[in-house]
């Protein structure tokens, strides 16, 4: 029987400011529910930036045992993006939650 479990939307907890390689980026800070997440299966975090229709997140990020998971990606400031939480089990990807609330890029 296929996997029935969809991860959670990942909760956005914090977007700062930062710099990368003297480039203009943002730390993004967020939780994951992990209840219910099949034994042996983790979830990672894929972030898009939907003004500039791409992904920030390359691969995407591991979400750690508590549910925490931070990010550093470029960022244009003002540019609205999501995060989605995928569930990955030991053959591949698997299913993919709703999006995160949309916020912004500093």
């Amino acid at each position: 029987m296929a996997n029935q479990f969809i991860p959670q939307p990942p909760v956005i907890v914090s977007v700062k400011k930062t710099s990368f390689f003297g480039q203009p980026a943002a730390i993004i800070s967020g939780t994951e529910d992990l209840s219910g997440v099949p034994s042996g299966d983790s979830i990672v975090i894929k972030i898009e930036d939907l003004t500039a229709s791409s992904t920030l997140t390359n691969p995407p990020v591991a979400v750690n045992s508590d549910g925490t998971w931070n990010a550093v990606v470029p960022s244009t400031s003002g540019d609205s993006a999501i995060a989605f939480a995928i569930l990955i089990t030991s053959t591949s990807p698997g299913p993919t939650s709703d999006p995160s609330v949309t916020f912004v890029l500093p």
